[in-house]
């Protein structure tokens, strides 16, 4: 990943702000598309924030996001980049992955990072936290890999137990009609599209009466 630009840094936590998470992912994906490699899209959320925020003030809020900002800083090092995302939510690209299973240990080693409870003054504040994770795909650009990964983290936030969901592509594929978009426009740029005829027999007189125009493409599904 490329340094942290100076002037996207969140002042709170002193980490590279949601604007970098997008440039990073722009420029991992290029070079994905060129090696091959894979690199895991992370969100890490401190899930009760808001109750902190409204129990013991936003001063206890933020000490609790700076905790959890220098116990993640510790735990992804040189590996991979982290961010402030947005208000509780943190961002790790966690490069080198090469399926889901990997991105599991990942997110459960972040999890495990994390402190369960901060203190300050004479408060002990518990910390709970969400973790949503998504594999990379080529097809993909930043804007709906991090779709993704906010849809997961929702998804999250709301288990009562075990608040952690991973999705790999195929997922993304099932939910996402833009995703779909994205492979015929590149199956198109690549004039990967081949026409088939596909006969039409009469059923009654097995006689044929015509052809049927197939556009098919190993990149997207087949369109009549």
């Amino acid at each position: 990943m490329e340094p942290a630009d100076e002037s996207h840094v969140d002042g709170l936590t002193g980490l590279p702000d949601r604007w970098q998470v997008e440039t990073w992912i722009s420029q991992q994906l290029v070079r994905n598309r060129r090696t091959g490699d894979r690199f895991g899209s992370f969100l890490v959320s401190v899930a009760n924030l808001a109750e902190i925020n409204a129990g013991y003030g936003s001063a206890v809020g933020d000490e609790v996001l700076q905790a959890v900002a220098e116990s993640l800083d510790a735990a992804v090092g040189s590996r991979g980049s982290l961010a402030r995302y947005l208000g509780s939510e943190f961002a790790v690209l966690w490069p080198g992955l090469f399926g889901i299973e990997e991105a599991n240990r990942v997110a459960v080693d972040l999890v495990s990072s994390l402190p369960q409870q901060v203190t300050f003054e004479r408060f002990i504040v518990p910390v709970e936290v969400a973790v949503a994770g998504v594999m990379s795909d080529p097809d993909l650009n930043e804007r709906l890999l991090l779709v993704e990964a906010e849809a997961a983290l929702a998804e999250a936030r709301i288990q009562g137990f075990d608040r952690m969901v991973m999705r790999d592509e195929a997922y993304g594929m099932r939910r996402k009609p833009e995703v779909l978009a994205v492979r015929l426009q590149r199956a198109f740029d690549n004039d990967e599209f081949q026409l088939y005829y596909q006969p039409i027999v009469s059923l009654t007189s097995a006689s044929l009466v015509g052809f049927a125009g197939r556009l098919r493409s190993s990149a997207a599904m087949a369109f009549a």
